[in-house]
C-alpha cells in the first residue's frame, strides 16, 4: 500500500495521541509464580520512537491499524481495551480510532501496551477521570503488565509481575535499536525460559548502580539467550553487531537489539540490506 494512503483525511481527526516504544536497560527473571506470572524486575525508559493515533467520532466503536505494522481488530489489544473500559464506566465510547503503527510488533518495544495507555487514559481524562491513577493501573495491567508504565514513562524500575512501578531519574541516551522482522511471542519465551541457579544481581544492587552512573555495565537479559533459541534471527542480529565490533542488548522478551550510540553509515545500510529495521533514538 502507498505511504500515502495511510495518511489521507486523518489530519481532521479530534484528537492525536503519540505512543512512546520503550527499552528494557537489563531484565532479571527472579522465579515463576504459582499464578504462571514470572516475578521479574527491570529498567525501562521510552524513547522517541512512536507510534500515532488519530481519535474522531463515529457512529460506533471502530479501531484500525495503518502501516507495515498493522495488526486485525481481533488482535488489537486497543480494541479490547477499550471494549472493557466501556463496560467498566457504562459508558459507549463511539469513535473511529486509527493508529499508525511505527513501533513494530513482538520486538520487545511494548508498542501495543503504550498504545492501549495512550488511549485509555485520554478516554479516562474525557470522563472527567472516574478512575483514579491506581485504578487506571490495575486496569491496565488486566491486558498487559508493560501498559501502567506508561502511564507516566520516563524512567522507572518495574518489578513484581512488571505492574510495580519505582520512578527513575530520567537519563540520556542514544541507541540504535535493530529489528530482525521477526514478531517474538512474549508467552512463548518465558514458557521456554529455565532459571538458571546462579548470583543474580538484587534490585537493591541494580539502583545502587543506577545512583553510580554505572548502568551499561550491570545490564544482562535473561531471557535473551532463550529468546535466541527460539529465533534464529536475534541471534544473527547478535553475531553481526559484535563482529562489527559492538555491544548489543536485548530488550524485554525480544525481538529488538539495541545498542548505545548511532552506527556508521557502512554498519547501518548493512543491516537494512539484510531485510531488518533500524530506528535511531533517543531516550526521553
Amino acid at each position: 500500500m502507498d505511504k500515502k494512503v495511510y495518511y489521507q483525511g486523518l489530519d481532521a481527526a479530534l484528537e492525536v495521541l503519540l505512543a512512546p516504544a520503550k527499552v528494557n536497560f537489563g531484565l532479571w527473571v527472579k522465579s515463576k509464580r504459582t499464578d504462571g506470572y514470572h516475578d521479574i524486575f527491570s529498567v525501562l525508559h521510552t524513547v522517541d520512537l512512536y507510534d500515532k493515533m488519530y481519535i474522531e467520532p463515529h457512529y460506533t466503536l471502530e479501531v484500525t491499524t495503518v502501516g507495515p505494522f498493522s495488526k486485525s481488530v481481533e488482535e488489537n489489544i486497543v480494541y479490547n481495551g477499550v471494549l472493557a473500559f466501556s463496560k467498566l464506566t457504562g459508558k459507549d465510547f463511539d469513535y473511529k480510532i486509527t493508529i499508525e503503527k511505527h513501533i513494530p510488533v513482538g520486538a520487545g518495544l511494548g508498542g501495543a501496551s503504550s498504545d492501549l495507555a495512550a488511549v485509555i487514559k485520554f478516554l479516562n481524562e474525557e470522563l472527567d477521570k472516574p478512575l483514579s491513577d491506581k485504578e487506571l493501573s490495575e486496569f491496565l495491567s488486566s491486558f498487559s503488565k508493560d501498559a501502567p508504565f506508561f502511564l507516566k514513562g520516563g524512567c522507572a524500575v518495574v518489578y513484581g509481575t512488571g505492574d510495580q512501578i519505582k520512578s527513575l531519574k530520567p537519563m540520556s541516551k542514544e541507541l540504535s535499536i535493530v529489528y530482525p522482522s521477526v514478531e517474538a511471542s512474549t508467552s512463548r519465551v518465558y514458557s521456554a525460559f529455565v532459571k538458571k541457579e546462579e548470583q543474580d544481581l538484587s534490585l537493591e544492587d541494580v539502583l545502587r548502580l543506577l545512583e553510580e552512573n554505572d548502568m551499561e555495565s550491570i545490564i544482562e537479559n535473561h531471557l535473551q539467550q532463550t529468546a535466541i533459541d527460539i529465533y534464529k534471527e536475534i541471534g544473527e542480529v547478535f553475531r553481526f553487531l559484535e563482529d562489527a565490533g559492538y555491544k548489543p542488548y536485548m530488550s524485554g522478551s525480544g525481538s529488538s537489539v539495541y545498542v548505545f550510540g548511532k552506527f556508521n553509515d557502512i554498519v547501518k545500510n548493512a543491516l537494512e540490506s539484510r531485510g531488518w529495521y533500524v530506528y535511531e533514538c533517543k531516550t526521553i
